[in-house]
């Protein structure tokens, strides 16, 4: 049998970044090309060698993308590491690569000085022997019965509206479990990677001054809600967004991830169904982590990672 050479590092070009992409599109056939051209090349907060690959005699054949993230646990800021475009060719599988690869990306991780892993999966059996353990999260199904047209809002404008939707955001957020710490450059990119419909960002004025905002997608017979803020807790924002939104794509039903904490909130406002989801799973690489930080990211329902931030 022929040996082989094997390699494992970061990309080292945009040509090893498109060799990605072609990389992902074979193995993941089900998911438009566009996906990973956004998640790959169009991501401006990854280092090129934030792409980890595994070459096989100099080609590759396996990937993984390491995505430098931080995120609220209440008021604190802790660095994480991202697990995402997890590909092997398909005429390469069942070898290990990955399983390498994702050993090479966790120490990674650990080299950077990030404090965990995320990552989202449907194989978590295979995750949890990295030592990813799987936390529940809730999709909410939501019915607004009526769209409505409200003059208070209009489609965000990034010219003139990005200060006053970092300054919601911020303010919204910093107290929440799991939200990712922005800052303008982040913001910038993740325009160009989230996939969310421009037209169905939108923001809620009232006496000239930005209140809340919500960022959607639409899907064949519903809308997936990627992300929203208010100012002061006003729930009344959310609600009239959600009929706008309806209002302007005749659709009248929405899903979106919920915490126990929102669930109270959205309550008042909107009858909703709850379904139960395991695909989110995290991995602890640094033994210095309180548990207190640790215990408030695996408690059940509690974890506020929105859409738009998905790797």
């Amino acid at each position: 049998m022929k040996d082989v050479s094997v390699e494992i590092r970061g990309c080292n070009s945009k040509a090893e970044l498109i060799e990605v992409v072609d990389l992902c599109d074979a193995a993941f056939p089900k998911t438009p090309r566009e996906y990973f051209e956004r998640h790959v090349l169009k991501d401006k907060t990854l280092d090129e060698k934030d792409t980890r690959v595994l070459l096989i005699d100099g080609k590759i054949v396996s990937s993984v993308q390491v995505f430098p993230r931080t995120i609220y646990v209440q008021k604190e800021k802790i660095k994480i590491g991202g697990i995402g475009n997890v590909a092997t060719l398909p005429t390469e599988r069942g070898k290990g690569y990955a399983g390498l690869l994702i050993k090479d990306s966790l120490d990674y991780i650990i080299k950077k000085g990030y404090t965990l892993s995320m990552l989202t999966t449907s194989i978590n059996n295979y995750y949890e022997k990295f030592g990813f353990q799987t936390i529940l999260r809730t999709i909410a199904n939501i019915n607004c019965n009526e769209g409505k047209n409200h003059k208070e809002i209009s489609q965000f404008d990034k010219t003139n509206d990005l200060k006053n939707i970092i300054n919601i955001y911020n303010g919204f957020n910093s107290g929440k479990i799991g939200t990712i710490v922005r800052d303008e450059k982040y913001w910038l990119s993740q325009f160009e990677f989230s996939g969310e419909d421009k037209d169905l960002f939108l923001i809620y004025e009232s006496k000239g001054e930005a209140m809340g905002f919500i960022r959607a997608q639409r899907k064949d017979n519903y809308i997936t809600i990627l992300e929203y803020a208010f100012n002061d807790n006003n729930t009344l924002v959310f609600a009239k967004l959600i009929e706008e939104l309806s209002y302007m794509t005749d659709i009248n039903e929405f899903k979106l991830f919920l915490t126990k904490e929102e669930e109270e909130n959205i309550n008042r406002r909107f009858s909703f169904s709850l379904k139960d989801e395991k695909d989110f799973m995290i991995c602890f690489l640094d033994n210095s982590l309180s548990m207190k930080i640790k215990n408030e990211l695996l408690k059940d329902r509690n974890l506020n990672f929105w859409q738009s931030d998905f790797f």
